[in-house]
């Protein structure tokens, strides 16, 4: 092989790395911006559910509350022996008991989720997000676009390569 068949076979060789393009952030920027905007719509419906389930919970707290208010009442003015007096005592025992629960699973939930959700909500993650979610868009354009430019720029060069390779070989035909 003579040295210009050799030059031409080894731009051929090398031409799939400029041609790779391997792995891009960029090209995966709008799957990861859907999923985190999933999780801001989650994180804020889930927020919203576990605050209407709190104030179902207080309701059930505040008539479990008065039931057992009224039963002491109850107690009060009529004196019962034997089981319905037993009866009575248990329900009383049993609401004050469950009223109690949910009052502690209530603090609990309060503490464990709306806090640390309100505060995950509340540090304006959100316009940070609309923030970054503006300055990569602006990056991804100029990314393609300097992407573009970039294979305007190859091919020219493969051209380029081309033509050269064609003139060496005529060259070398002409005058050995």
């Amino acid at each position: 092989r003579t040295p210009v068949e050799e030059m031409a076979g080894a731009s051929r060789r090398h031409s799939h790395v400029i041609e790779h393009e391997g792995f891009s952030a960029v090209d995966h920027f709008e799957y990861v911006h859907s999923q985190i905007d999933v999780l801001l719509r989650s994180s804020k419906g889930l927020l919203t559910l576990v605050k209407k389930r709190i104030s179902a919970e207080k309701d059930r707290i505040k008539a479990l509350n008065k039931l057992t208010s009224f039963i002491l009442e109850d107690t009060k003015t009529v004196t019962l022996h034997g089981v319905l007096g037993d009866s009575w005592r248990q329900i009383q025992l049993h609401s004050q008991q469950e009223s109690l629960h949910r009052s502690k699973a209530l603090s609990s939930i309060e503490e464990q989720v709306v806090q640390p959700l309100s505060v995950f909500l509340l540090s304006d993650l959100e316009k940070r997000f609309q923030t970054i979610t503006l300055e990569v868009r602006k990056a991804v354009k100029e990314y393609h676009q300097q992407h573009i430019l970039l294979q305007k720029c190859k091919d020219r060069y493969f051209t380029t390569c081309s033509e050269w390779e064609n003139h060496l070989l005529l060259m070398y035909k002409e005058y050995g």
